[in-house]
């Protein structure tokens, strides 16, 4: 589902030009793409229990961060992590929120002084990740 975004983000750093014919081309990739959302939507049973946007924004961000973290330094690995708390908020959520918030202020001010190879990176790391975070 995320393979037009990586498509585009592969356009542009490579500095190429993202045209009409470059968009055309990608319209059987999102037609596939929505397709496989519309279906995935359709699994999910009519009585899931879906917290709330503030609970799901909080796990994210925490997420985010240890994911981040996991790829830049992958020890310890573990094939199913234990579940967070999103009862009530507590100190890792508010320091996963900072450091997310972070982390987009420094990619906007660096930006200009960025290889765009970076930016695709970070852009499809990010783009790959939400839709597991769980807020979409």
């Amino acid at each position: 589902m995320t393979l037009p975004a990586a498509f585009v983000l592969a356009e542009w750093a490579r500095g190429r030009r993202l045209d009409g014919r470059f968009w055309l081309s990608l319209v059987p990739y999102i037609v596939l793409g929505v397709l496989g959302g519309i279906e995935l939507v359709q699994l999910v049973p009519a009585t899931l229990d879906v917290p709330p946007l503030e609970s799901r924004l909080r796990v994210a961000c925490r997420g985010a961060l240890v994911l981040s973290r996991e790829v830049l330094w992958p020890h310890p690995l573990v094939p199913v992590y234990p579940t967070w708390s999103i009862a009530h908020l507590d100190v890792p959520d508010v320091l996963a929120a900072l450091g997310v918030v972070g982390l987009a202020v420094a990619a906007v001010a660096l930006r200009a002084r960025v290889p765009r190879v970076m930016v695709f990176a970070a852009g499809f790391f990010v783009t790959n990740i939400a839709l597991v975070l769980g807020v979409v």
